[in-house]
């Protein structure tokens, strides 16, 4: 790819979807556009840059975005980061919640769903209330990742990742050659296309919020940006879940670190958790009836 043709690309992509990359990218993204050509038939790079100029074309532009799309995901990813979930910031939000009985999940950057199938499953085994309305939406900007997340279709490999037998059994069912999420498991979850960076949110408010992963694709400015979006649409008892060792510029703003659990944090304004989300008992009046929280060891 040439030095000219590239300039151009990556100025088309953080035009429209906000992503920065730098020279060090040049290697990796050349391979992917260069598969895309070959695939779809295209006369050229030079030909492709061409029609995405006149900005004519959201064809091209959203097949660009699908090749270049990262799905790295798996169930249960970041082990001791999900135990401190089912463990800690699932019970929290649970007692918080319990008179409203509503508990609103959203996944930014959900790739095929295995995440938010963990946390379905988690809050399925742990709670025994079934007058609370669980909402759980995810969110990609690539068609084909919520495509096979809507299906809930994994094979043998991925529904290994993570997941024990017994959850395995219980949620999926196997047709001789994948496993697909049962109705149950799948009526407890959404998915949706969507462009953090231009797209609106709505109305909705989330108690919790898992962006891993993501933000650091986007230039510093474009993080703050999304973070002060990310922040309005979360309740006063929310929590954001980043990925495992992400660093985004501006976070100290909003959140602050949850004690003990790791990639999570709590919103400044729920100064009320601090330490004491780490001394939760799950036997307090007032909570919702629970099986004991666990998750098997990996």
């Amino acid at each position: 790819m040439k030095r000219n043709d590239f300039d151009a690309l990556l100025e088309i992509l953080k035009e429209n979807v906000g992503w920065s990359f730098s020279d060090k990218d040049i290697y990796v993204i050349s391979n992917k556009i260069d598969n895309l050509i070959r695939r779809k038939g295209i006369p050229s790079i030079e030909y492709l840059v061409a029609e995405l100029k006149k900005n004519e074309s959201k064809t091209f532009l959203w097949q660009i975005i699908e090749s270049l799309s990262i799905s790295n995901t798996s169930f249960r990813r970041d082990y001791k980061a999900f135990k401190g979930f089912i463990d800690k910031v699932l019970p929290y939000l649970f007692k918080v919640n319990n008179k409203t009985k509503t508990l609103n999940v959203l996944s930014i950057g959900c790739s095929t769903g295995q995440e938010l199938y963990s946390m379905a499953i988690s809050i399925k085994n742990i709670i025994r209330d079934s007058s609370w309305k669980i909402r759980l939406i995810g969110l990609d900007i690539s068609s084909d990742s919520i495509v096979k997340a809507q299906k809930g279709y994994y094979s043998h490999f991925e529904i290994q990742q993570g997941l024990s037998a017994k959850d395995i059994i219980e949620n999926f069912r196997f047709d001789g050659n994948n496993w697909q999420a049962n109705p149950e498991l799948l009526n407890m979850v959404e998915f949706r296309r969507f462009n953090i960076f231009k797209d609106d949110l709505g109305d909705y408010k989330f108690n919790l919020i898992l962006c891993r992963n993501v933000l650091n694709i986007f230039e510093p400015m474009s993080q703050l940006d999304i973070l002060r979006k990310i922040y309005r649409h979360q309740t006063d008892d929310a929590f954001l879940c980043l990925g495992l060792g992400e660093k985004i510029v501006g976070l100290e703003e909003f959140y602050a670190e949850v004690p003990g659990v790791e990639c999570f944090y709590f919103s400044k304004s729920l100064s009320k958790v601090k330490e004491n989300i780490l001394d939760l008992e799950l036997e307090e009046e007032g909570m919702p009836s629970f099986k004991k929280p666990s998750i098997p060891q990996l």
